[in-house]
């Protein structure tokens, strides 16, 4: 009956294991990032299309 009330082993986090986690998260936030700016710039595309076939051309 010790064992279910024991002490659990901590599992340790290295210096390697947590610049691995920065690296990715860094990675997931420019992905995210790039694709904010592609789809910003496809919108304006098509923005500037839409004006275009309109005979609206902005200066």
């Amino acid at each position: 009956m010790g064992n279910i009330f024991g002490k659990k082993k901590r599992s340790r986090v290295t210096e390697q294991d947590r610049a691995v986690l920065q690296l990715k998260q860094q990675r997931d936030k420019l992905k995210q990032y790039q694709k904010k700016i592609t789809l910003q710039l496809e919108k304006e595309r098509q923005l500037a299309k839409q004006l275009l076939k309109d005979g609206k051309k902005e200066s």
